[in-house]
């Protein structure tokens, strides 16, 4: 019995560690942590993947946003508002961890197998204040809001504010059915003028993407498809900043940009991120944060969006160019090499998939054709074998 319920509880953390986002927000006691440092950050004991450097945090007057490494290649991450003394923690995975790193004090008791609940329970005994926030699809069910204490539930294009952090939810359900991404928008926290570039610079938004999106790379196809990530792209995507911040769920990097520079080996940003990331490999240091508009340069998903029409373009014999040479065409053309006769196939069931969700009768050659060299995409990265290092 005692080992069925230690199964139960594991399977549960696990499918909700990666199902969506988990926000504990809470009033600190004390004055948050100020990491004005040159050496890594200490995690208190704790033998955490990768080391955490003033470089891999945001730190400005008025908030903080540290990366907590935690188990294999998972991140956590601390928001501090440094004025009014609260603070938000995004997927809070190890929560012995995250309270250990708060409140400065050894613990007597072990932190291995903490469920989500004992850690929640670990919050509201040092913390005043606590709340819970999780996407509704996920948490709604009687078990997973038992067990993870979720009472406040959040929907696409929500927004929240938590003390005066402002978050939008958007929804990402080419990964699970449920999963959502949080954009902290400071401009809209401090409550100042909007649309004004030097504030876009000076206070860059910062998308906590789970396992949506990772640098040089998206999350697996679980429930959705190329069809979902498409729709994003195309709706939602196109009100995030370009400056924003991007803080995965996941350190990924070195396998994403093996995978991009097999599809897309003629472009010099992947090859120049590529040396980089190896290079913090082998430091041990973190890759995280990179933005939005340097993704666009080197993220084979992102850089596919929208540039269909170039593709059919060179199919019909134009020979158009991109950054440091190749370009969407050449994505096109690796994923058709490496798939070959599966293109077909995969290709029939997109369009099957479309009719149903999309329910229009005529789809556009690019539309289909995006669509279809995302989903390729994905398949090849997930039969990729990476080198290590």
């Amino acid at each position: 019995m005692k080992n069925l319920l230690t199964y139960i509880k594991t399977t549960a953390m696990g499918y909700i560690m990666n199902s969506t986002l988990i926000y504990y927000y809470f009033r600190l006691k004390s004055t948050p942590l100020l990491f004005k440092y040159e050496k890594p950050v200490n995690f208190q004991g704790r033998n955490p993947h990768c080391k955490i450097f003033k470089g891999n945090t945001f730190i400005s007057e008025d908030f903080e946003i540290i990366p907590v490494p935690y188990f294999e290649d998972n991140y956590s991450y601390l928001i501090f508002d440094l004025k009014f003394l609260t603070c938000v923690v995004v997927d809070p995975g190890d929560p012995q961890l995250i309270l250990n790193m708060l409140v400065q004090e050894n613990w007597d008791h072990s932190a291995g197998n903490l469920s989500l609940l004992n850690g929640l329970k670990l919050f509201q005994k040092h913390f005043e204040g606590i709340k819970v926030y999780g996407g509704l699809k996920d948490f709604s069910g009687f078990f997973t809001k038992w067990y993870t204490g979720v009472k406040n539930f959040v929907n696409d294009k929500d927004e929240i504010y938590v003390g005066r952090l402002c978050f939008k939810v958007f929804e990402t359900n080419w990964h699970t059915s449920g999963h959502s991404m949080y954009l902290f928008d400071p401009i809209k926290s401090l409550n100042l003028k909007e649309n004004n570039d030097e504030l876009a610079l000076s206070y860059p938004c910062s998308l906590f993407c789970g396992d949506s999106f990772f640098s040089g790379g998206i999350g697996m196809f679980f429930e959705g498809s190329s069809v979902d990530l498409h729709n994003f792209f195309t709706t939602s995507f196109q009100k995030i900043p370009t400056t924003t911040l991007l803080w995965p769920g996941h350190e990924y990097a070195f396998t994403n940009f093996q995978f991009a520079k097999e599809v897309e080996p003629n472009n010099l940003a992947i090859q120049f991120r590529l040396k980089d990331v190896k290079h913090l490999k082998y430091i041990n240091s973190s890759s995280v944060p990179t933005t939005l508009a340097q993704e666009s340069q080197f993220n084979p998903f992102l850089r596919i969006h929208g540039q269909a029409a170039k593709i059919v373009a060179a199919k019909r014999g134009t020979l158009i160019s991109d950054y440091g040479g190749g370009g969407p065409e050449e994505i096109y053309s690796s994923v058709k090499n490496l798939l070959s006769e599966r293109v077909k196939k995969i290709e029939e069931e997109l369009k099957d998939e479309l009719k149903k969700k999309w329910k229009r009768v005529e789809i556009r050659e690019d539309e289909l054709l995006e669509i279809l060299v995302l989903q390729c995409l994905r398949v090849l990265k997930s039969e990729f074998i990476p080198s290590k290092l």
